[in-house]
């Protein structure tokens, strides 16, 4: 590695990232976090297409860094060191960590990142390139008091629409044309496939989510579940049930939309991340799903109440009450009445009283 790069940052262990070398660092002057990329030998064995992620990089680097993690330093290769390195800010926490830290995202909060990182691939698709990697592990999501804020993240990823490039391997969230044999290409209908995945997890409750794909996530052993993904992505038998059935109340329309993002023929896919956008902000903005109500939604609540109601029960309760009418004629005079004997013996002591009086008169 470049020794500018060494005497600046404290570089821990690599990753490999998809033809790709991660080594996460920390910049020893501003104190912050960092990764370096660099590419593997399996890409520098390519120069043309080596020569060409570093072009697209560099295009990259250009576009609105709203979206996307922010590139601080390209470093181009040199006859010396025939590497380049990307080095790049990502937000500590990634899409996957954020869906795991709750039960289930609030839809408004849910519909926000989504139209974030809609926003993003619309800016790749409309500079002519694709992201073909995009996962939960690659979006980043943080807040703070400015609000939330959602990255796109690994652009040494993105390549020409229409490039002939090494499929990625994404198994969870992998178009079905990845796993066709022959030559690839580059295309936005990935990444819109990918898109429909994910709203499927940022939308669902994390046990609805693992109930649907139970098949996949029994399997302990990574390799057993990777094959488990590309059985249901492949398998036209395999049909992801519609956001609407297992959500009460969601929009019908945003269920159709995520429906046709995960169409196994990529004609039937909105055709960019452009036109998804529109569509998913018109069923998102504005709209809000109430939690379920314990035994049902609010129409069931007033049917149960209307049947508390019935004809016998009213008769039930009237016959109560004139029970309890009846008995309190008999039993209230006497509870709150003058006790009879206390009566009585008061007037004898009243005669008695006057008795004594009348003698006391006569003997003067």
């Amino acid at each position: 590695m470049r020794s500018e790069l060494l005497a600046r940052y404290a570089i821990g262990e690599p990753i490999y990232e998809n033809e790709f070398i991660v080594y996460p660092a920390k910049d020893q002057r501003m104190d912050r976090s960092v990764f370096i990329v660099t590419p593997d030998l399996a890409l520098k064995s390519d120069k043309e297409r080596f020569d060409r992620v570093w072009t697209s990089v560099n295009e990259a680097k250009q576009l609105s860094p709203l979206r996307f993690v922010e590139i601080e330093d390209l470093v181009p290769p040199t006859p010396e060191d025939d590497n380049f390195y990307i080095v790049e800010r990502r937000p500590s926490r990634t899409l996957r960590q954020y869906l795991e830290e709750q039960e289930m995202i609030a839809f408004d909060k849910a519909g926000e990142i989504g139209r974030h990182i809609l926003e993003g691939l619309a800016t790749l698709h409309g500079a002519g390139y694709a992201h073909n990697a995009l996962t939960d592990q690659c979006i980043y999501v943080s807040e703070d008091y400015s609000g939330l804020s959602v990255r796109i993240g690994n652009l040494h990823l993105i390549s020409k629409i229409g490039e002939h490039i090494v499929p990625p391997y994404a198994p969870e969230f992998g178009a079905p044309e990845i796993y066709s044999s022959g030559t690839f290409s580059a295309s936005p209908a990935l990444d819109i496939y990918a898109m429909g995945m994910i709203a499927y997890k940022l939308f669902l409750p994390r046990q609805t989510y693992a109930d649907v794909f139970h098949s996949v996530l029994i399997w302990e052993d990574e390799h057993q579940r990777e094959q488990s993904w590309k059985n249901i992505h492949v398998d036209p038998a395999n049909v992801f049930p519609r956001l609407d059935i297992l959500v009460p109340g969601f929009p019908a329309e945003l269920a159709g939309l995520v429906e046709r993002m995960q169409s196994r023929d990529p004609a039937g896919r909105p055709p960019t991340a452009a036109d998804a956008l529109q569509e998913f902000r018109n069923a998102t903005v504005g709209r809000y799903i109430a939690a379920p109500l314990p035994g049902g939604g609010p129409a069931e609540a007033k049917k149960k109440a209307a049947r508390k109601w019935s004809a016998g029960k009213i008769a039930m309760i009237a016959a109560l009450l004139a029970v309890c009418i009846g008995v309190g004629i008999v039993t209230v005079p006497k509870i709150l009445g003058p006790d009879p004997e206390l009566v009585a013996s008061v007037d004898a002591w009243k005669a008695e009283a006057a008795k004594r009086q009348a003698m006391a008169v006569a003997a003067k």
